[in-house]
């Protein structure tokens, strides 16, 4: 049996700045270090019998920003959350390196291929925002990598034409000429928690502590860093056309499902439509009054279609996730 959506079903929640459904998390993960492509990953594992799951988080974020949600998925999932390259208690890159897509990339097939034939072996790739463009990248060209996909507010990065490419690449070239400034400290974790508000419009209180919780290091100072490596800050070298997407989404033959938010990035994305066309086997429910950080701002209501979808396509004989 095909489960196909194309109409999003609506979840109604709460206003984002309403009390939260649930804790920031009660469930300590543990701390596991894995090889990326030349440098050393954090890896948060928050146990428990269920499917793993390999979560990855959007630009400027941690995998420390999933552990409520990663508590509601259990005992569905178990959840193996990665602090991507120049994030948290991840390796920043070496000077000769970068922090392009396709480096990120490399670091996720390198953690793949570490895991595989393990007990952590992920059946399921989950991917907010730039961690969704990554997981979507692995899915399509490795094909073996999982055996499901799940996309927040992602379906690859922001399109371009090709002509705008040479003007881009220049671009790249120019900033190397100049070093990336540190990120601003802040006076306090209050302090911090209020400037990601301010960056992130509709971000609730509750989400950005969730979001700046382990995300801060202490400075000499007195005040709090956040742990960025500054050439975090870009520019993009590459941005693919609109049927470069379309095509890596063709080209996955494994269930999707897509959650987008009703004030997210998908609702501005022009050709949003024509990706979710591309997706053989799509199951899209939007979240209605979220904005891009549904999984911070409701991380129990994200929880739940995931692992409802889950119990969905492994009742499935033909489409079954084993557990582990």
């Amino acid at each position: 049996m095909e489960r196909t959506s194309r109409k999003p079903a609506r979840l109604n929640l709460p206003h984002p700045n309403q009390n939260p459904t649930s804790p920031a998390g009660s469930g300590k993960p543990q701390a596991v270090q894995v090889p990326g492509h030349g440098l050393k990953l954090r890896l948060w594992d928050h146990g428990g019998p269920g499917i793993p799951a390999l979560v990855l988080h959007g630009h400027l974020d941690t995998g420390r920003s999933f552990d409520a949600l990663a508590e509601h998925c259990k005992p569905h999932l178990r959840c193996l959350c990665l602090d991507a390259r120049g994030h948290g208690e991840s390796d920043w890159a070496s000077a000769d390196a970068a922090y392009h897509t396709l480096d990120h990339l490399k670091d996720l097939a390198a953690v793949l291929r570490h895991l595989a034939g393990t007990p952590l072996a992920p059946e399921l790739l989950i991917g907010h925002s730039l961690g969704g463009v990554l997981a979507l990248m692995a899915a399509a060209t490795m094909p073996d990598s999982c055996r499901g996909l799940v996309l927040m507010d992602s379906l690859g990065a922001v399109a371009e034409e090709a002509e705008k490419q040479v003007e881009r690449l220049a671009l790249v070239l120019q900033s190397l000429e100049r070093p990336k400034a540190p990120f601003r400290t802040a006076a306090d974790a209050a302090a911090a928690v209020d400037r990601v508000r301010k960056n992130n419009p509709g971000l609730s209180h509750a989400g950005a502590w969730r979001m700046v919780r382990y995300a801060l290091r202490p400075t000499q100072d007195g005040r709090v860093a956040f742990a960025f490596d500054p050439r975090l800050r870009g520019p993009v070298p590459v941005r693919y056309p609109t049927e470069a997407w379309c095509s890596m989404l063709a080209a996955l033959n494994i269930p999707v499902l897509v959650l987008s938010a009703e004030f997210g990035f998908l609702q501005r994305l022009p050709d949003a439509s024509l990706r979710l066309k591309a997706i053989r086997e799509l199951e899209h429910q939007q979240i209605s009054r979220a904005h891009h950080h549904f999984h911070v701002d409701y991380p129990n209501e994200t929880a739940q279609p995931i692992v409802d979808w889950v119990n969905a396509i492994s009742a499935d004989s033909s489409k079954d996730i084993p557990n582990r």
